[in-house]
């Protein structure tokens, strides 16, 4: 996590560990001028920089041993910049968790329908919402000379019942190994991308704008704290249409980006913007469609559809990637010698889907596709051992994959310091 604010750099995650208690690691800025480091919090004292430190108020109730890595701190509060206040409650604001289950697999908090009017992509709910105020949060990462930024959209928690291939036991036994809640939902982060060279300022993906409720939609907020506006922003390119990947791409005005290309994978948009194939599907994914139509309108002529494995320039090349939906591409972003693999959804749900590949999501077009997709280029990354990124991996979701056994481990890559 890196949280840009007046020329410092205060780095910390928030953590609950019981009602009214959190934890807190703290990476204190350092002052050039001075020598020393200001006072992140009142009560903290001036030290020289170093690394993360912790500061816990109330027990840790952690099984893993009594040890709890900055690693395994949840999405949920991590972008949260005051103390919690009671349950759900954010200096006085209420933050409501999007929860995606089976029953409401379907836009919204509450639910709702992203209609496509005059070229616009609208957002239909019951509980509209204001985004809360938050601090930015990324990760910066240097693919040889190129500048790889995450940045954290937000978050939403997945209902266990649309893990499919897995039974209960399975998906309570691997949740209970990775120190998750066992019985509730499985909280997954909402990254984007944005890749910047001398020339060019590509960003892939665009979080869930207004689609996925007011735990998510801050990509605007973190491009703001990085120096850059939606016009600096000359290309868009997508891993696939959902709407935790397209939502960020429209507002009410229409096209949030003005002037930039929309890259998108022939296969994945002509069956999003299908209206036939809409009509077939089930009513809780009408706003899919819905919302992937309003986009294509709202870019216009300024989307370009590839097909298959292509090079896109400015180091970026497209691998296919079908199953979780028809068109899902991954890319692959090289500097010289210097590689990163960005997979999208791939492999979403760190806690399952390493050591059970071939489980898969109930929202995955072809799931014995995307099973068999998932292998394969599983087997390709541990290969070649080159870094990743995915869309809902543990933020800032880049590190490493590694054969074990029958299946495989994610390896988080160690904090890269610029």
């Amino acid at each position: 996590m890196h949280i840009q604010h007046n020329g410092s750099v205060p780095i910390f995650g928030d953590r609950k560990t019981g009602a009214g208690s959190f934890l807190r690691g703290i990476g204190v800025p350092h002052d050039i001028r001075t020598g020393l480091s200001a006072p992140v919090k009142q009560g903290l004292t001036a030290r020289p920089a170093g690394p993360p430190s912790l500061r816990v108020a109330g027990g840790v109730p952690c099984p893993c041993n009594g040890q709890l890595a900055l690693s395994k701190l949840p999405t949920t509060t991590l972008a949260l910049s005051a103390e919690l206040s009671g349950r759900g409650q954010i200096k006085g604001y209420a933050m409501t968790d999007f929860h995606l289950s089976r029953r409401g697999l379907m836009l919204g908090a509450a639910g709702g329908a992203a209609l496509a009017v005059a070229g616009k992509a609208h957002l239909v709910r019951a509980d509209t919402h204001a985004a809360p105020a938050f601090l930015p949060t990324f990760y910066d990462r240097k693919v040889g000379n190129v500048l790889l930024t995450s940045l954290l959209d937000g978050y939403f928690n997945l209902g266990q019942e649309l893990v499919t291939g897995l039974d209960p036991a399975q998906i309570s036994a691997s949740l209970g190994s990775a120190c998750l809640d066992t019985a509730g939902p499985i909280p997954l982060a909402i990254s984007a991308h944005v890749i910047r060279s001398a020339d060019q300022t590509t960003l892939i993906d665009s979080g869930a704008g207004a689609a996925f409720g007011p735990t998510a939609g801050r990509l605007g907020n973190s491009l703001a704290a990085l120096g850059i506006a939606p016009a600096d922003v000359n290309r868009i390119v997508l891993t696939h249409m959902h709407p935790d990947h397209i939502g960020g791409l429209v507002g009410e005005a229409g096209a949030v980006f003005p002037n930039a290309t929309l890259h998108v994978s022939e296969t994945d948009h002509a069956f999003w913007t299908d209206e036939s194939i809409a009509s077939g599907a089930q009513e809780s994914a009408q706003a899919f469609f819905a919302l992937a139509r309003g986009v294509s309108a709202a870019y216009g002529d300024r989307v370009m559809r590839f097909t298959g494995d292509v090079d896109l320039g400015g180091g970026l090349t497209a691998f296919a990637m079908p199953g979780h939906t028809p068109g899902h591409t991954g890319f692959r972003l090289a500097d010289g010698a210097d590689q990163l693999f960005i997979w999208g959804d791939s492999t979403g749900v760190a806690a399952l889907q390493f050591s059970h590949p071939d489980s898969g999501l109930a929202f995955d077009v072809d799931g014995a596709l995307a099973a068999a997709t998932r292998r394969r280029l599983l087997n390709m990354v541990a290969a070649d051992n080159l870094a990743v990124a995915g869309t809902h991996l543990p933020f800032p979701g880049i590190g490493h994959v590694e054969a074990k056994d029958s299946a495989y481990a994610w390896v988080p890559e160690e904090w890269r310091f610029l």
